[in-house]
C-alpha cells in the first residue's frame, strides 16, 4: 500500500545500511494546479496517519487475540488425556469461541480473497472498512472531507469497544481460567501486554 503524500517542504532523507549512513536533501513542491494550502494538506497528512495508526492498533489487537486463542487450543491438546483437566478444557473452549466471535468482528478471518468479505454473512468487518478508508485518503490530493472524518470517528470508537472487550475477556475470563489451572498445577496462559 502506498502511504500518504508528503506536505510540500524541505526534507532530509537518510539511508542506513550496517554502519554506513547516506543522507540527501529533498525539496517537495506543490503541484502547479494545487488549490490547497500546506496547512490544509498537513491536516490531511495528520488524518491519514491517524487512520494508519488505527489499522496498526487493530492488527496488534488481532495478533494478541490470536496468540491467546492459540495458546488455549495448544493447552487443551496437551491436557486432552488428563481427566482432571476436563473442566478447564471445557471452560477454555468457551473462551476460544468468544475470542473467535470477537475476531470475526475485527476482521474477516475466513476470507481468502478480498471480495470474499462482500459475500460473507455480516459483510465487511472493521479492518475491511478501515483499510479502504486509508486507501481513499492516500489517493486523494485534497484535505479529508467531514464525511471521512465522521466515518473514521465511528470506526475508531468501534475499535476501542473491541479492544475493551478483549481486555475484559483476558482480564476476567482468562484470569479465572489461569487461577483454576494454577490451583490444579496445570499450565497457565501468558498474554502479551497491550
Amino acid at each position: 500500500m502506498v502511504g500518504p503524500l508528503a506536505v510540500p517542504g524541505n526534507y532530509q532523507l537518510r539511508l542506513k545500511v550496517a554502519d554506513q549512513v547516506l543522507s540527501a536533501e529533498l525539496k517537495v513542491v506543490s503541484a502547479p494546479n494545487q488549490a490547497f494550502s500546506n496547512e490544509e494538506l498537513g491536516a490531511g497528512l495528520a488524518f491519514a496517519l491517524q487512520v494508519r495508526d488505527a489499522i496498526t492498533d487493530l492488527t496488534k489487537t488481532v495478533h494478541r487475540l490470536q496468540s491467546t486463542q492459540h495458546q488455549l487450543k495448544e493447552r487443551n491438546q496437551l491436557l486432552a488425556e488428563n481427566a482432571q483437566a476436563q473442566g478447564l478444557i471445557e471452560a477454555s473452549n468457551g473462551l476460544i469461541r468468544r475470542l473467535g466471535d470477537l475476531e470475526a468482528r475485527l476482521h474477516n478471518p475466513k476470507a481468502r480473497i478480498s471480495y470474499d468479505v462482500l459475500a460473507m454473512k455480516g459483510g465487511a468487518q472493521l479492518y475491511s472498512r478501515l483499510a479502504p478508508l486509508l486507501l481513499w485518503i492516500n489517493q486523494g490530493d485534497t484535505p479529508p472531507t467531514q464525511g471521512a472524518k465522521e466515518v473514521f470517528k465511528s470506526q475508531a470508537a468501534e475499535l476501542e469497544r473491541y479492544k475493551k472487550e478483549l481486555g475484559e475477556l483476558i482480564g476476567t475470563d482468562l484470569r479465572a481460567l489461569n487461577q483454576e489451572a494454577d490451583r490444579s498445577n496445570l499450565p497457565v496462559i501468558y498474554v502479551q501486554p497491550n
